[in-house]
């Protein structure tokens, strides 16, 4: 397995996703999982993982700026919304 080994900056900008990820669905998340609390945050944990290595190349003031008018949170939130509605 190639794993990664994060520097401090990286671990803050897993753990920020994470929160917000879970401020966004951690009710509805643990509802639908019906696997108790712990596994509840670990999902959130791999999908706080998973939209930082997707997006480690986006450049987060352009989006703000485009069309979409998306911000981090914001994308995140519809991130963590969609992973919610496909399970």
């Amino acid at each position: 397995m190639n794993e990664k080994i994060f520097n401090k900056d990286e671990c803050l900008e897993i753990a920020q996703i994470a929160a917000i990820i879970s401020d966004a669905i951690l009710d509805g998340l643990y509802h639908k999982m019906q696997e108790g609390y712990i596994s509840t945050t670990q999902q959130i944990a791999k999908w706080a993982l998973e939209f930082y290595n997707e997006n480690i190349n986006t450049n987060w003031e352009e989006l703000l700026m485009s069309e979409s008018g998306n911000c981090w949170d914001d994308e995140i939130q519809q991130f963590a919304n969609n992973k919610l509605k496909d399970i």
